[in-house]
């Protein structure tokens, strides 16, 4: 599950941070960041300004260094590392920045992070072909309207490459499924032949909370 919290300061947003989403009259040049569930409730978030700087980390393999007493170390390729992507923006109400709150943002955003479902980024190339998690959320609240309520908030996101077990089997490999179920005892105690009181086998393949199932060949 992502990690979030919500900061609230005081101060501006730095300009810098963030690219103004560009006119619909020209597509092309628009440049608007979206990130969509796979699955699940399907939702989908559309930040009112796409991040100018964006830190792509985590692309090279991960190596060790091999110790030899006396000699130069041997680097080792060791694994694979899950790449990242984080990047800074700002959340305001594009129509009324001054007076709308931004409460349903902030709360379309957490929701996405906390659902167990991968996410595409659509921001540009170097992102929008890989599945993401968000591993990291922080709003940094700096401006109110008079209900004390937020209207403009900084963002930090963490996206975290999705990465699953399969859940295949090894040809001819039984799968064995078990189902454990609470066992009722009787008055009197089992006969030692690993039957229960009422006759079903524990455990075995008379008892229905077994089964046993074989990968197709």
């Amino acid at each position: 599950m992502a990690a979030v919290s919500i900061r609230v300061g005081s101060g501006g947003i730095d300009p810098r941070l963030v690219v103004p989403r560009q006119s619909t009259r020209r597509r092309r040049f628009n440049r608007n960041a979206v990130l969509q569930q796979i699955g699940g409730k399907e939702r989908r978030f559309v930040f009112p300004y796409a991040p100018l700087e964006v830190s792509l980390e985590r692309r090279t393999i991960q190596y060790n260094e091999v110790e030899r007493p006396g000699r130069r170390p041997l680097l080792e390729a060791k694994q694979y590392q899950l790449r990242q992507v984080s990047f800074e923006t700002v959340l305001v109400d594009e129509e009324n920045p001054i007076e709308m709150d931004i409460n349903e943002q902030i709360a379309l955003l957490t929701a996405i992070s906390r659902e167990d479902t991968d996410l595409r980024f659509s921001y540009d190339s170097t992102v929008k072909s890989i599945t993401w998690r968000i591993s990291d959320l922080t709003f940094d609240i700096v401006r109110r309207n008079v209900y004390h309520r937020p209207t403009v908030a900084g963002v930090r996101i963490t996206l975290t490459e999705s990465s699953k077990l399969l859940n295949k089997l090894i040809p001819g490999m039984k799968r064995i499924i078990i189902k454990f179920e609470p066992i009722t005892t009787g008055n009197s105690e089992g006969d030692g032949s690993g039957n229960s009181p009422s006759g079903n086998t524990i455990n075995g393949k008379d008892d229905p909370s077994y089964t046993e199932d074989r990968e197709p060949d």
